[in-house]
């Protein structure tokens, strides 16, 4: 997979994915609601295996959720890694079907993609910080740590806090106020594919396991029972700025979210009324809202007024890690 991008925040992000990882077999990407809830305990018999191609140190991945350190010494301040994403909104566009599922949960299987959480303040209910965000791996210790903002690293992609509430084992948080960038390397682990951006992120609610070392349940080695759920917004603006080609695709992130995987200038030239999956949420700055969630954008008005975002929601799992 190869691409050739800008990494400032004033410049168009050209995104140039290849076929890989779009093999992906669509069982290992579909609605993971859909499953059967299958609990898996360490003192269970199980046919379950973590995954282990292109995996860096496989043999340090311990059942149930493929942890790899576990948190039962730390559970006043669990430390986890994202190990399955499933986005189901907006519903009805190619981000919430098979184009960018396998990419992204393979990114993530290979740790090309790294989306760290630190709870704090977990001892008990009540107030909690979230410090969540990209991160690194280092191949020496195993340890993992937060970017710095600084080289090799951009300042857009430190780590940002989500102030919420501790209820027994479940968090909630309350809507980030700015933008979360997670980047997506290519398989060198120096380039990257795409930088996720999200406006007023939240986490609307994570089930942590009794250890506090998972969230969500393993299936398969490519497959969890997501125990987690998160929203934020995507906005036109932002999508329409990166490209998106490969076989039977060439066409902005905004163009393939909105209806079409062949037409460069979709988002441009069509206007919102017309397109297949019309942004549903306006942004306003850092401050989003969903229409009909008494917002009064009318995703079928063009210009000021309309709306210029869509809302994503993803499902997850996570599991266990130790963050310098």
């Amino acid at each position: 997979m190869l691409l050739s991008p800008n990494l400032t925040a004033s410049h168009p992000l050209a995104l140039t994915l290849a076929s890989v990882g779009l093999a992906v077999a669509l069982s290992a990407c579909g609605n993971d609601n859909d499953m059967p809830d299958v609990p898996v305990t360490p003192d269970a018999p199980t046919t379950l295996a973590c995954p282990t191609r292109d995996v860096p140190n496989p043999e340090e991945q311990t059942l149930p959720c493929c942890y790899r350190l576990s948190q039962a010494d730390q559970l006043d301040a669990p430390e986890l890694r994202l190990t399955f994403l499933n986005i189901v909104e907006p519903a009805g566009s190619n981000l919430a079907g098979d184009l960018v599922g396998p990419l992204l949960n393979t990114s993530i299987r290979t740790e090309l993609f790294q989306w760290l959480f630190r709870a704090e303040g977990a001892d008990a209910d009540g107030d909690i910080a979230i410090t969540t965000g990209f991160g690194r791996r280092n191949a020496t210790t195993g340890n993992y740590a937060f970017s710095t903002g600084a080289a090799p690293d951009m300042p857009g992609w430190a780590p940002v806090t989500l102030n919420g509430t501790l209820t027994g084992e479940t968090i909630s948080t309350e809507p980030f106020d700015g933008v979360l960038t997670v980047p997506i390397f290519d398989e060198s682990a120096t380039t990257v594919q795409i930088e996720l951006q999200l406006t007023a992120v939240r986490v609307l609610s994570s089930t942590l396991s009794e250890s506090r070392s998972c969230i969500g349940t393993l299936l398969s080695p490519t497959r969890y029972m997501t125990g987690a759920t998160l929203g934020g917004f995507v906005t036109v603006a932002s999508a329409n700025a990166g490209e998106i080609m490969f076989t039977g695709v060439n066409a902005t992130l905004c163009g393939v979210i909105a209806g079409s995987l062949s037409d460069g200038d979709y988002c441009t030239a069509t206007p919102q009324g017309d397109w297949t999956v019309p942004p549903d949420s306006r942004c306003d700055g850092n401050v989003c809202f969903q229409n009909g969630d008494g917002g009064t954008c009318d995703p079928a008005i063009d210009g000021v007024g309309g709306c210029n975002a869509w809302y994503l929601e993803a499902n997850f799992a996570a599991a266990g890690v130790n963050i310098e």
